[in-house]
This record gives C-alpha cells, sequence and structure tokens, in this order.
C-alpha cells in the first residue's frame, strides 16, 4: 500500500495530520471536535472584547484629530512628514538623473575622443 492508503484505527493519514487527538483527558475527541466544547466560554469574551476596542479606536481616533499639541494635531504633523518625504525623493531623483547624465556625456566625450584617435592612428 501507498502511504495514503495507510489506514489507522478507522482514520487516514491525511484525516489524522489535519484533526490531530487531544493528548489530555478527553483522548476519544478529535481536537477540532474539543475545540467546539470550548466555543460558549470565549463568545461572551469576544462579545464584550470586540466592542470595547472599537470604543477604544474611536477614542484614539478622536484623540488624534482633536487634541493640539502646541499649534498642530497628529494628522497635519503626518501631512507635514509626508511632504517632507515626497520632496526628498524629488530632490534625489533629481540628483541621481543629473549624475546619470554626466555619465552618459562623459561615455559620449570619451567615444567621441576614442573615434578621433582610433581616426588619425588608421591615417599615419
Amino acid at each position: 500500500k501507498r502511504p495514503c492508503e495507510v489506514v489507522c484505527s478507522g482514520r487516514s493519514v491525511a484525516s489524522r495530520l489535519r484533526f490531530p487527538r487531544l493528548r489530555g483527558k478527553d483522548h476519544s475527541k478529535p481536537l477540532h471536535m474539543a475545540a467546539s466544547s470550548l466555543r460558549p466560554s470565549v463568545l461572551p469574551i469576544l462579545a464584550r472584547a470586540i466592542p470595547a476596542c472599537a470604543l477604544v479606536g474611536a477614542a484614539v481616533e478622536l484623540f488624534m484629530i482633536r487634541v493640539r499639541i502646541g499649534d498642530e494635531t497628529f494628522y497635519d504633523v503626518a501631512t507635514r512628514k509626508e511632504a517632507e518625504r515626497v520632496v526628498y525623493r524629488r530632490i534625489m531623483l533629481e540628483e541621481r538623473e543629473k549624475q546619470l547624465r554626466q555619465r552618459v556625456a562623459e561615455r559620449k566625450e570619451k567615444e567621441i575622443m576614442g573615434i578621433e584617435e582610433g581616426g588619425n592612428d588608421e591615417l599615419n
């Protein structure tokens, strides 16, 4: 038999890999079935935690919008810093383009000089 056809205690190898059995007291249930018994205790916690997290997130957002430290809010600072990044990137690109243009001009100049020198050698 091939390994995928091997059946052990009524379950195939693939199902044993996907749904391992519990190692605790209740080892007769697969892990995915035992996890469903945890749901009743988790649902009330989630029912309280999710709205609480949403309220905390809303409070943080209002703080970032409304509260001014000095003359700036969080979004003023974020907008200014993003504008600085854009300007910096633009300056760096312009410098890079200038360097590349200089290299191209130098290579063209060397090629022209090489052709002139090579032409003079052939004539002599």
